[in-house]
């Protein structure tokens, strides 16, 4: 059919129809057509079925153990990690909020006021158990603990204008307390010695024997031997807990960060802001600010140190 087409054509258009050129129009059409019917379809068949062939289930278990075996080896690594962050993340933040006390101090000449009061309830007699990795629910952790305010410590606090506190909401079941890190209670309390509405009593601090530990050996300040013991006390360290609605935030703080401790501890379900530390003297002399801490009581060195020894531990 082809070399009747062309040599219609060639008779058209005036050229000579031989046999030679019958012949090799008949040759290069048989060509064509071969190469149009013939290996590329079948080409195209293998190639097919190739793509459409899955793995059998003996690959598909091999390929499973593979990945099953890297993923044990890189998950200590993997933990560690992000272990090393969460350190590492902490210390800036401890930095960052004893920058910022220090900052707003020197630019208000006043502390910043509405620190969350770490005690339950406006008259509650229970620190916080939600203290991340602290204690247990309902449980009062060993370093802390809640003291009845007089006239003293209130005039300290009142003279660095630390007049009020956001107590800290309690339902009374064990487990159901209020989103302890982004929520409390809306309406501040205003620190007083007397019981009164809208005023609390309480706060929150270091107990006596734990000063030597806690401020002397962590945070390498000299505590007054007087001071470790409540009967011979002038001074009470006491601790509040950097929140939100802190009068520094949006000042000097932008936001006040949150603790991970990486643990099992949710900070929906404990307190995971940072606690600043206060030296609040019984004469009513002015309070003075002497540190910031995580809220399981960890210092910027004890946090420094931790990551070292992780980086150690690693080599």
């Amino acid at each position: 059919m082809y070399s009747l087409k062309l040599l219609t054509l060639n008779t058209r258009v005036g050229f000579p129809a031989t046999d030679v050129v019958i012949r090799d129009c008949v040759e290069k059409c048989e060509s064509l057509t071969t190469t149009l019917r013939g290996n590329p379809l079948k080409n195209y068949n293998l190639k097919n079925a190739i793509m459409q062939r899955g793995m059998t289930l003996i690959e598909l278990s091999v390929v499973l153990l593979i990945l099953v075996g890297l993923a044990g080896l890189l998950l200590p690594y993997v933990t560690g990690f992000t272990e090393k962050t969460q350190t590492s993340s902490a210390a800036d933040s401890l930095a960052e909020i004893n920058k910022a006390i220090d900052r707003f101090e020197t630019q208000f000449v006043a502390y910043p006021d509405g620190f969350d009061s770490l005690v339950a309830g406006a008259e509650g007699t229970v620190v916080i158990d939600w203290l991340v990795g602290v204690g247990n629910v309902n449980a009062q952790p060993a370093d802390l603990e809640v003291f009845a305010m007089t006239s003293g410590p209130v005039k300290s606090l009142k003279a660095a204008e630390i007049d009020s506190l956001y107590p800290m909401q309690n339902t009374g079941v064990a487990g159901t307390d209020f989103n302890a890190t982004f929520a409390g209670t809306s309406t501040k309390a205003t620190i007083s010695d007397t019981v009164g509405l809208g005023s609390t009593t309480k706060a929150v601090r270091i107990k006596p024997a734990s000063l030597t530990t806690l401020i002397h050996n962590n945070m390498g300040i000299e505590v007054d031997s007087d001071d470790l013991a409540d009967a011979t006390a002038e001074n009470d360290y006491v601790v509040f807990g950097v929140g939100q609605r802190s009068q520094m935030t949006g000042k000097v703080l932008k936001e006040a960060p949150v603790y991970f401790s990486g643990g099992v501890d949710n900070p929906t379900a404990r307190y995971a802001r940072f606690l600043a530390v206060f030296k609040v003297p019984r004469d009513g002399t002015r309070a003075s600010f002497v540190g910031a801490m995580t809220p399981d009581l960890k210092t910027q060195s004890l946090l420094a140190q931790t990551f070292h020894e992780g980086i150690k531990d690693d080599d």
